[in-house]
């Protein structure tokens, strides 16, 4: 595991451009579920969630880039 070779902004952005593979995961698996099947209402909140945080991400960082380009 070489984290000394892999800048640190990089590792900060590596989680948050991991929800937007697990929302758009989450999704296809919702599409292909039946909606009478007993994980569709768990699978469609997840999505929710997941988008929820996912634009929390997206809002905190265009909060950030504002605050560093003041510095």
């Amino acid at each position: 595991f070489l984290l000394y070779q892999v800048p640190f902004e990089e590792l900060l952005h590596r989680p948050a451009s991991r929800l937007c593979k697990y929302s758009t995961l989450v999704e296809m698996i919702s599409r292909a579920t039946l909606s009478s099947h007993a994980d569709k209402w768990n699978l469609d909140t997840a999505l929710e969630r997941l988008r929820h945080i996912e634009s929390d991400v997206v809002a905190g960082k265009g909060l950030r880039d504002k605050v560093l380009t003041r510095v």
